[in-house]
């Protein structure tokens, strides 16, 4: 069961299949937020994303190379950052939620 301290946010990681993106990944689904994950490896983004549900976090992912602007905004991963823009919007400006 993860630990919750704040309300769940939507959190969105670039590079999310290995190394420290994955780690990142790993930290804020333990914090009991919501995660969004970005790489170009679509079997390890599936990989990633069964851990942090196998810990009860909401993770869902895209494989997407956000180095490509023209495939990045033409994939699904820009509706999953769209989507989390929003969801933070109601964090007023200036107050980011503390880690």
């Amino acid at each position: 069961m993860p630990y919750r301290y704040h309300r769940p946010r939507t959190v969105i990681i670039t590079g999310a299949s290995a190394g420290v993106g994955r780690a990142i990944a790993q930290r804020f689904a333990r914090a009991g937020d919501r995660i969004g994950l970005i790489a170009r490896d679509d079997s390890a983004l599936q990989d990633v994303q069964r851990g942090l549900q196998a810990v009860g976090a909401e993770a869902a992912w895209e494989a997407a190379d956000v180095a490509n602007a023209v495939v990045y905004f033409a994939s699904d991963a820009s509706a999953l950052v769209t989507g989390a823009v929003m969801d933070l919007e109601q964090y007023p400006v200036g107050a980011p939620p503390n880690f």
